[in-house]
């Protein structure tokens, strides 16, 4: 029999500006040394993106451990630490047993070095940490990827877990990532959900804080050397995607849906000498954070998946963002391409009032002045206070017809032109006192460059961790969030 027992990290991020991953390599040495197996791939968890206080990605660790005989089970390779490598095997199940006194010292082990080698104290960093074997419903991942889940409520549910040890530092919001990354890892396979892949590599201590070495020519060639792969170069903006825009540990990390196919990057890069790799599964590039929901429902800091009609023509804004009205019946929206989505703005600014829309995107309320628009600031409600969707994704469900008058109808008697009765009225001769409706004057059809029923998204240099890529539509590694039946598992 082997039993499991699960880690958990969030909200750590190196002393040295580095990330939680790393951390979670320095953890898997301490596993090694103190006689642990490490069981299928550590977990790499994205939560609420539109949560203020969170650090960067908003990511928690997980991985699962046993000291149990593991003899008999296949196994591969999952990572290396130097020369060093990570040996995993295939069997990935719930937790079957309780904590006992060597997984409380593996836990005071981890303690140490999160209070050590946390950048607590830094950018609002509040680091948390669990070590469990005790099993976390689906509920707490979607609360935590979807909503905002109250620290008060992560307390409660790990002093109700038997066999569940925690540590946090500060306001150890850290130990929410922990519980919704828990839910996620111990429960996504056996629920069939959709997941990726992504292989990080780290560099030597050396070279932190210190410029990358970018091969431009050898990203591009990633795509079509490894199909399964997605998001390593943005070739409308001409930039490489797998490198960190900081001088982190990290030296590149390429996602994908197969991750044997992963294995094979290490290969095709030659970067600097690497310290250490690790293969992570992930719900990133799944859309998990999106919910299908009605224009009067949409609250903030959720992420959605709505429909409207376009209201005004876009405005654009200082710093280069372009906002955009929709609405549907008596409720509305302002929804919005930042000046990171590059391109994309392009695509906002091609819709007319009219369009039918459906739009994908995290929600961010704001205190605003009333009168920001006309001061070319973001849109404000008359109470200064306005929700705005920050676009991900947008569908043109239907385009409206953008028409401009040439000429007035010419008078079928006296082949004169008519004149107008009154905006929407009509037209009417003068002479012979014949009318004609709007439809008689004579107009010129503009060319829309926007597809009805395309969904157009966000350039690759703006896109979230969680926005599912359109290029893996149609190859998930399993169901949506939404079709899962989650009374029957």
């Amino acid at each position: 029999m082997v039993f499991y027992t699960y880690v958990a990290m969030d909200d750590t991020d190196s002393r040295e500006g580095g990330c939680t991953t790393y951390l979670l390599t320095r953890a898997l040495e301490i596993c090694r040394d103190s006689g642990y197996s490490i069981h299928f791939i550590p977990g790499l968890v994205r939560l609420n993106p539109n949560i203020p206080y969170k650090t960067r990605g908003n990511g928690a660790v997980v991985f699962c451990v046993s000291r149990g005989n593991t003899g008999g089970l296949d196994t591969f390779t999952s990572g290396a630490i130097g020369e060093d490598l990570v040996v995993s095997t295939y069997s990935y199940e719930k937790c079957e047993e309780f904590l006992d006194d060597n997984d409380r010292s593996l836990f005071q082990k981890f303690k140490r070095l999160v209070d050590m080698e946390s950048s607590y104290g830094h950018d609002g960093t509040n680091p948390g940490l669990v070590v469990t074997c005790d099993n976390f419903g689906i509920s707490h991942y979607i609360r935590a990827v979807r909503e905002v889940y109250p620290l008060e409520m992560a307390f409660s549910t790990l002093d109700e877990k038997r066999n569940t040890l925690y540590h946090g530092l500060g306001s150890m919001r850290g130990l929410v990532g922990c519980i919704g990354a828990l839910g996620w890892c111990q429960n996504y396979r056996s629920m069939g959900m959709d997941h990726t892949y992504e292989i990080i590599s780290y560099r030597k201590p050396e070279f932190w804080g210190k410029k990358r070495d970018v091969e431009p020519d050898i990203v591009r060639s990633l795509d079509p050397e490894l199909p399964g792969t997605f998001n390593n170069y943005d070739f409308v903006n001409d930039k490489p995607l797998i490198y960190p825009n900081t001088p982190c540990p990290v030296l590149f990390g390429v996602r994908g849906n197969d991750y044997r196919e992963l294995s094979r990057v290490r290969g095709m890069l030659d970067t600097e000498e690497m310290e250490r790799w690790q293969i992570f599964v992930s719900n990133q590039g799944t859309d998990d954070h999106l919910v299908p929901t009605p224009l009067e429902e949409i609250n903030n800091y959720g992420s959605v998946i709505t429909e409207g009609t376009v209201q005004e023509s876009s405005f654009t804004i200082k710093g280069g963002h372009v906002f955009l009205k929709v609405a549907d019946g008596a409720n509305s929206v302002y929804a919005a391409a930042f000046e990171p989505t590059k391109n994309f703005r392009n695509i906002v600014r091609a819709l007319y009032p009219g369009d039918r829309v459906r739009l994908y995107g995290g929600v961010k309320g704001d205190e605003k002045e009333a009168d920001a628009p006309s001061k070319g600031m973001r849109p404000a409600l008359a109470d200064g206070f306005v929700k705005v969707i920050n676009l991900e994704k947008l569908e043109i469900l239907q385009k409206t017809t953008k028409l401009t008058k040439i000429s007035n109808p010419i008078c079928p008697g006296c082949k004169t032109m008519m004149k107008s009765i009154g905006k929407g009225v009509g037209y009417r001769c003068r002479k012979c006192h014949i009318r004609s409706d709007e439809e008689g004057a004579s107009y010129h059809v503009f060319h829309r460059v926007l597809v009805e029923g395309k969904t157009y998204e966000v350039d690759g240099v703006a896109m979230r961790h969680l926005s599912k890529p359109l290029v893996r539509i149609g190859k998930e590694n399993g169901k949506k969030l939404s079709e899962i039946d989650f009374f029957n598992n």
